[in-house]
């Protein structure tokens, strides 16, 4: 990547990917680059709710009251964050996922499409929950998880 020195320039991270995401987002943060957040326009998102910077918010998304989304995150399309949960930077909620009610996403998770989290839970630091899953435990750190309810399928995140 060419750096140019100039504050005009503004970035935004476009890769799914949230180890890559968070290498690139570290290195424009280091370089002192302004980073942006794309919104869409079809996105409700409650003037209580609180976002940081270079995240996404896809088409149709929708960010409830007391919601904290922290840095580098992706919300994609039709996505749901209800009242109260928080993201840690360089989390992935895929399309159509949805997480209720003060339910807390560490660090680096990627949540597949379709998944439910349900609320007052946790899915740890760089943790993946497959597509479709109904999540009504806590994930711990570093596993991927899967299913109906969701149950541990790899120790390890299988990242997208």
């Amino acid at each position: 990547m060419i750096w140019i020195k100039n504050s005009k320039y503004v970035y935004f991270i476009s890769i799914g990917n949230n180890l890559k995401r968070k290498k690139w987002y570290d290195k424009l943060v280091q370089e002192h680059k302004r980073i942006i957040n794309i919104v869409d326009r079809s996105a409700i998102i409650s003037p209580n709710a609180n976002i940081g910077n270079g995240c996404f918010v896809g088409k149709m998304a929708i960010i409830n009251s007391n919601a904290y989304i922290s840095d580098n995150s992706i919300i994609n399309t039709k996505a749901l964050v209800e009242h109260g949960c928080s993201l840690e930077k360089h989390v992935n909620m895929s399309t159509n996922s949805v997480i209720n009610g003060d339910v807390k996403i560490g660090e680096g998770s990627f949540i597949g499409s379709c998944s439910v989290i349900i609320g007052q839970l946790s899915v740890g630091n760089w943790s993946t929950v497959g597509a479709g899953a109904v999540v009504i435990r806590s994930v711990e750190d570093g596993v991927t998880v899967a299913g109906v309810p969701a149950k541990v399928i790899k120790n390890g995140a299988m990242l997208g």
